[in-house]
C-alpha cells in the first residue's frame, strides 16, 4: 500500500500546497460563475456574490478611504457597477477576485478625489476658543448651513443611484416621487402596463 508518510515531509508539504491551490482555484471558479450568472440577470447569484465578497471589498476600500460612512457608499456603488458591468468580466484574463477588487479600489480612489474637490469652510481660529455654538455665528436667514450641506450630499447620493438605473425605471421613479403621479397615471404617461410600472417601482 502506498504510504505518503514514507515519502518524507517534502511530499506532504507539496500535497498540502496542491490541495490549497485547488481549493483557491475552485473558489475563484465559483466566484466567476456567480458573476456570469449575474450577467444573465440572476439576482440570487448576485446576492450570493455580495455575501461572499463584500467583506473583503470593504476592507480594500477602507485601506484607501478610512471614513466608514463614505466607504460603505463606495461599496454600494461598487456593486451597482458590478451588476451593470458583469457582462464585461472575462475569466480568461484574470481572477474574479482581482476584477472585483479593482472596481472597489478605483471607486475608493474616486471618493477621495471627490472629497478633495469639495469646497472647504474656513473657520476663524478666534471663534474656536469661544464657548458659543459656531453654527449660531454663521449668517443664514433660511436653512442652516449644516442642514443644507447634508441635504446636498443626500441629493447627490440619490442622483447617483438614479443614474445607475435603466432609463425607464429612472423615469418611473421620478414621476412617482417627484411629480406625485399615481401608478395608473405613470402607466398611462409611459404607455406601459400597470403591472410593469408597479414591478419597476417595487424593485
Amino acid at each position: 500500500m502506498y504510504d505518503v508518510a514514507e515519502q518524507g515531509p517534502g511530499l506532504i508539504a507539496d500535497v498540502g500546497v496542491d490541495a490549497a491551490d485547488m481549493a483557491l482555484r475552485e473558489a475563484h471558479d465559483d466566484m466567476a460563475a456567480l458573476i456570469h450568472s449575474s450577467a444573465a440577470g440572476c439576482r440570487a447569484s448576485f446576492e450570493s456574490l455580495y455575501r461572499r465578497s463584500s467583506g473583503r471589498l470593504l476592507g480594500i476600500i477602507l485601506r484607501i478611504n478610512r471614513d466608514h460612512g463614505e466607504a460603505e457608499e463606495v461599496l454600494q456603488e461598487t456593486y451597482i457597477k458590478v451588476w451593470h458591468q458583469s457582462t464585461r468580466f472575462d475569466a480568461s484574463k484574470g481572477r474574479a477576485s482581482h476584477w472585483l477588487g479593482s472596481i472597489a479600489r478605483n471607486g475608493a480612489i474616486d471618493s477621495l478625489k471627490r472629497r478633495q474637490a469639495r469646497p472647504r469652510i474656513a473657520v476663524n481660529p478666534g471663534l474656536a476658543d469661544n464657548n458659543d455654538d459656531l453654527h449660531e455665528r454663521l449668517s443664514s436667514a433660511d436653512v442652516a448651513p449644516l442642514d443644507s450641506l447634508i441635504a446636498r450630499r443626500q441629493t447627490a447620493a440619490v442622483r447617483r443611484c438614479l443614474q445607475a438605473l435603466p432609463c425607464a425605471q429612472r423615469e418611473t421613479l421620478s414621476l412617482a416621487f417627484y411629480s406625485g403621479l399615481s401608478h395608473a397615471e405613470i402607466a398611462s404617461r409611459l404607455g406601459q402596463p400597470l403591472g410593469t410600472v408597479k414591478s419597476w417601482l417595487r424593485r
